[in-house]
């Protein structure tokens, strides 16, 4: 069977435990989140040391709960795809129009649409405007 951890995983964590009982291991970035006063976080900081350094070390426990629910979890739903494109097109005019409403220089906002009914997108943007 092979080792879970590799053999220079277990020196990392050693290192660290070495700092931990001579109390110079600090925790946080840059060593400013204080003194280690755990052991256990002694070894964690050492093993996710070794994480970092790309050595053979099984994920933490918390990783390992995540998992887990993801792979029980039920499906997630499609989102209906008429609704997102429809909404795409009302904030894509939402945002035109505050360009041509707050734009110093234009004299009168200029249409890019040809002359014809209004669409139903138009009518929903006049409607939210009014509000």
């Amino acid at each position: 069977m092979a080792r879970r951890y590799a053999r220079s995983a277990s020196k990392d964590v050693e290192r660290e435990m070495h700092k931990f009982k001579r109390g110079t291991l600090k925790s946080g970035k840059g060593g400013k989140g204080g003194t280690v006063k755990s052991r256990r976080q002694a070894i964690a900081i050492g093993l996710s040391e070794a994480r970092r350094e790309g050595k053979r070390v099984p994920a933490g426990p918390a990783w390992a709960a995540r998992r887990e629910r993801r792979a029980h979890a039920p499906p997630k739903r499609p989102r209906e795809r008429d609704n997102v494109a429809q909404d795409r097109k009302v904030r894509r005019l939402c945002q035109a129009s505050k360009k041509a409403i707050f734009t110093p220089h234009a004299a009168a906002p200029v249409s890019r649409r040809p002359a014809g009914p209004p669409s139903r997108v138009r009518g929903l943007l006049l409607a939210w405007r009014a509000s």
